[in-house]
């Protein structure tokens, strides 16, 4: 059994109740977070699909579309269980760019450096919000 097929098979093989929906984190930054982001990205010290590969292969999924409401890119990480990202339910953590590298480079600086991998620290928009 390949890689593929042992995560697949561990995956679709859960037992237990639906974790809780939790809503959408709100993670805004400010000015100081976002220049921040972009003296990280120029200086080559993201190392954003080694990051997103350890999120995505505890479960999380990772989703990238336009937005046309914001006229955006969105990328978006969910958390699919309870316990991960220290929520006792699962949440979306998003990020709003020009361009879908820039969005998953965002969501990736939000989730990792910004929140370190704890969403608990950030308040939770209303589950019907989905800007975050």
């Amino acid at each position: 059994m390949g890689y593929y097929d042992r995560n697949m098979k561990s995956r679709t093989n859960s037992v237990g109740p639906e974790p809780t929906w939790l809503g959408y984190i709100n993670a805004t930054l400010s000015k100081q977070y976002l220049d921040a982001f972009n003296v990280w990205l120029e200086d080559g010290d993201a190392d954003i699909f080694t990051e997103l590969s350890r999120d995505l292969s505890d479960g999380s999924r990772l989703s990238v579309k336009w937005d046309d409401k914001n006229m955006a890119f969105v990328a978006t990480l969910t958390s699919t269980k309870a316990g991960q990202y220290q929520l006792d339910g699962v949440a979306t953590l998003s990020a709003f760019a020009e361009t879908p590298e820039t969005a998953i480079a965002l969501l990736v600086f939000k989730h990792v450096l910004y929140l370190e991998r704890d969403w608990s620290r950030e308040p939770r928009a209303s589950a019907g919000s989905k800007r975050g």
